[in-house]
């Protein structure tokens, strides 16, 4: 937490908590912020209005993502391959260090693996249209989340 980079945002990460910030005090978007996925800014923006605070709350909320991500890997797992390859994916899951080291940084990687995550288990589990319609628009804020 005494890391200058942990205080101060940097590249990519300063840009995301700049847009927030402004989006938080109700700033509308400018013509030059559609070079980038609009929605981590917003999901930031929306943290901060509520009164989550800089530096540690948005990672507290992405470690908690972190922990739904979890979940599902090993949900997706089960439901199509069996509780025994839905136990191994969790456990590779939860020994795969990038998930932790992106869940700490103000990037837009853990979002979007939840909500891929999230619109994947909708889809394996939809009975009808209604859960094929969840699942679509579950997949399409990942899109606007990070769209290459």
């Amino acid at each position: 937490m005494n890391s200058p980079e942990y205080q101060t945002p940097v590249l990519d990460a300063a840009w995301y908590h700049g847009r927030a910030l402004a989006w938080s005090e109700g700033a509308p978007p400018r013509p030059e912020d559609v070079f980038r996925a609009p929605l981590y800014p917003m999901f930031l923006g929306a943290l901060y209005s509520l009164g989550v605070e800089w530096p540690l709350g948005p990672r507290l909320v992405q470690f908690g993502l972190g922990l739904l991500n979890l979940f599902l890997i090993y949900s997706i797992g089960r439901k199509v391959f069996g509780l025994r390859t839905g136990l191994i994916a969790l456990a590779l899951a939860v020994l795969y260090y990038p998930f932790i080291y992106f869940e700490a940084e103000t990037l837009v990687t853990t979002l979007f693996l939840t909500l891929s995550l999230a619109g994947t288990r909708i889809a394996l589990g939809a009975r009808g249209y209604s859960g094929w319609l969840a699942s679509g628009l579950v997949l399409g804020l990942a899109t606007i989340t990070r769209p290459t």
